[in-house]
């Protein structure tokens, strides 16, 4: 979790449950941050689905890292 509310969850291989899950943490959260995903090795067809619900979705540590350096933190 980062200090704004904001939750990074890093996922690992192709992404089995990664949508549901996220979905979940998103409703956990509610207004108070933004769940967003490092996956480098999620499939195309799980990236989508989380995009689905508007977070934000990383392959790459390097856009991740510019991303959150974009946001002030």
């Amino acid at each position: 979790m980062l200090k704004n509310g904001d939750v990074i969850e890093v996922k690992s291989g192709g992404g089995k449950g990664a949508t549901s899950q996220v979905s979940n943490q998103s409703q956990i959260i509610g207004d108070s941050g933004e769940v967003i995903v490092y996956g480098p090795d999620l499939k195309p067809s799980v990236v989508k689905g989380i995009q689905r619900s508007g977070t934000k979705v990383f392959s790459n540590l390097d856009d991740l890292v510019s991303y959150i350096k974009s946001k002030g933190l």
